[in-house]
């Protein structure tokens, strides 16, 4: 997987990115675990690892590490099949910027249904839905990201109609506090937007949580600026509905003049 930008959080830490001393041994990051699954096309020789990686068990059955020449690319193995990115919600997707910083970037959208597994986070917010009355499925979530992994950025979205924006951000965030109890929130103001930070810990990726007609922006870095340069990259509201008819109505027929007798 790519050294920069967007990666699962079980990653970073066995790469020494993240440096708490006892790391959960479920903690993935939701957007981080999304961004992989944009990856895998743009990815060679590491693919099928981490896919693996992403939903191995806690404590994996010891296997022989292979060189890296033993390793079968996607176009040698004819069973893995290339991934297609899902836009099951475009008009989520284009609430998230399309470039940040001059970085184009990739939107995808899922439904919860198809995101939500079986690790700590997933079920925390499936338990919050369910007592809201609604399923999995009701969940929307986007994702924006650099494909490239040059950009230090994930900017997600969610909604689930019928629940209140702050409602759904306090639920992310506690299903996150399962994972991270240390985890330290500050509200605060970026440029007018009315922010809630989320401090992972020192070495981590931290959120930007900005709630906006029922949407909650998830905006993940671990660059303050990018942060910044994201939510300010945001669509206006409105921006994304669909353009008017720029056929002109009919003009009204006219009706000739009597001649003069």
């Amino acid at each position: 997987m790519r050294e920069r930008g967007v990666q699962a959080r079980r990653a970073r830490e066995a790469d020494g990115g993240d440096r708490r001393s006892t790391p959960p041994d479920n903690g993935l990051r939701f957007w981080q675990v999304l961004a992989v699954i944009g990856l895998i096309a743009a990815t060679a020789g590491w693919t099928a690892a981490a896919v693996i990686a992403l939903r191995a068990p806690a404590t994996p059955a010891p296997v022989a590490e292979a060189s890296p020449s033993d390793e079968a690319l996607p176009s040698d193995d004819p069973s893995i099949e290339p991934v297609v990115e899902s836009h099951a919600v475009a008009d989520l997707e284009a609430l998230l910027p399309a470039d940040v910083n001059g970085t184009s970037l990739t939107r995808e959208s899922w439904t919860g249904d198809t995101v939500l597994g079986d690790d700590s986070w997933s079920a925390s917010l499936t338990t919050f839905l369910t007592t809201a009355g609604k399923t999995a499925a009701d969940l929307q979530a986007s994702q924006a990201y650099d494909a490239t992994g040059t950009l230090d950025l994930s900017a997600g979205a969610f909604r689930a109609e019928g629940i209140e924006g702050t409602a759904l951000r306090d639920a992310i965030i506690a299903a996150y506090k399962g994972d991270y109890p240390d985890l330290k929130l500050t509200t605060t103001t970026i440029g007018d937007l009315d922010v809630t930070s989320g401090d992972f810990g020192d070495g981590s990726v931290n959120s930007y949580w900005y709630v906006r007609d029922n949407v909650v922006f998830d905006i993940e870095t671990s660059d303050p600026s990018v942060a910044e340069a994201a939510l300010a990259a945001l669509p206006a509201p409105g921006a994304s509905a669909a353009p008017t008819s720029s056929v002109p109505a009919p003009a009204s027929p006219s009706v000739p003049s009597p001649s003069p007798s």
